[in-house]
């Protein structure tokens, strides 16, 4: 009985021992791994990580007639819409999505081109699609565009191609609201103003965002993106509360450099006259909210008070958002 015992124990103890090793060999961290980038999100949520794409590579010689372009070959009858580029510039990433039932068909077809801001590169499949991830070497505006079976993508530096750089930061985000009153919620208002500003084609300044929709991005990642950027000017977007009484209303307009002061004046001036004559404030602060660690050229924004009902449902509308992201591209 005790032989038998001992055997069961010992068939047991080796059973366990080899489940634990698969485990392990499923679900270890290969992150650090040499030739393996990890690549967070992705356009389907299911890829974990990418191989490095160097064995993919051809040359860097100089495409005709797309100096400074990065070419990935696309398969037949691959459209438009069918890629899928997610352009993560807080992040300094593009993720490129393309249709690929072949898996070894960019081994057959290498990638070629100048890879000038472009840090390295990885790609893995999912789903008879290949995605590549694409770093670039600080923060990069992203031109592509599709011929000869060809996705062409560049990558350049912000003060390189535009007069001026502007950071436009709206207000919290995501999961954080802000304040709220009267069913008007600050996250919206901010982004609401921010999404309508840079629309006009004939405007030189290059214009990026804290967030581009409704996310949450923490204050100090913020903070390092206004820092990789480097904009001439930082615009962050806010509105005012009064926990104490519904009566206070009027902007308030910030700034953080003697040479922003009558930008500032300038801002909160058309900002009153679009709220209907209402009280303004303008005051220089050695260190904005929210970035108070940085000591980029910047503006805050207070548009108005949101526990102030008028004020709330104003700047709740179109009409008010418009008017306000004019009033802001004012001052660039």
């Amino acid at each position: 009985m005790k032989k038998y015992l001992a055997v069961a124990v010992t068939t047991v103890f080796f059973l366990c021992l080899m489940t634990m090793m698969v485990f392990f060999m499923l679900f270890r961290d290969t992150s650090s791994e040499e030739g393996i980038l990890t690549s967070g999100d992705n356009p389907d949520g299911t890829l974990l990580y990418t191989e490095n794409a160097e064995e993919l590579y051809e040359d860097d010689e100089v495409l005709p007639g797309k100096e400074g372009f990065f070419c990935i070959p696309i398969p037949d009858g691959t459209k438009k819409e069918d890629i899928g580029i997610d352009d993560r510039k807080m992040d300094d990433m593009t993720l490129i999505s393309i249709p690929a039932e072949d898996p070894d068909y960019y081994y057959n077809h290498n990638l070629s081109g100048s890879k000038v801001n472009i840090k390295n590169i990885g790609f893995g499949t999912d789903n008879g699609r290949v995605i590549f991830e694409i770093h670039t070497d600080g923060v990069c505006v992203m031109t592509s565009e599709i011929s000869d079976r060809c996705l062409y993508i560049r990558y350049d530096r912000p003060h390189d191609i535009y007069d001026r750089v502007i950071l436009i930061d709206p207000g919290h985000g995501g999961d954080d609201s802000g304040s709220e009153a009267y069913g008007v919620r600050e996250k919206d208002i901010t982004l609401g103003i921010a999404q309508k500003i840079g629309n006009d084609p004939e405007k030189t300044e290059g214009i990026f965002y804290t967030r581009p929709d409704d996310s949450t991005v923490p204050l100090k990642d913020r903070e390092e993106y206004a820092e990789k950027l480097a904009p001439d000017m930082l615009v962050t977007l806010h509105t005012n509360a009064d926990g104490s009484t519904r009566i206070t209303r009027g902007v308030e307009v910030y700034y953080n450099k003697d040479e922003l002061k009558e930008k500032a004046g300038k801002l909160a001036d058309e900002l009153s006259k679009i709220s209907g004559g209402t009280e303004k404030k303008v005051q220089k602060k050695k260190q904005l909210p929210g970035f108070e660690e940085s000591d980029i050229p910047g503006i805050y924004v207070g548009a108005g008070f949101i526990t102030n009902k008028s004020e709330a449902e104003m700047m709740a509308s179109q009409e008010y958002e418009e008017k306000a992201a004019k009033a802001i591209e004012e001052i660039f």
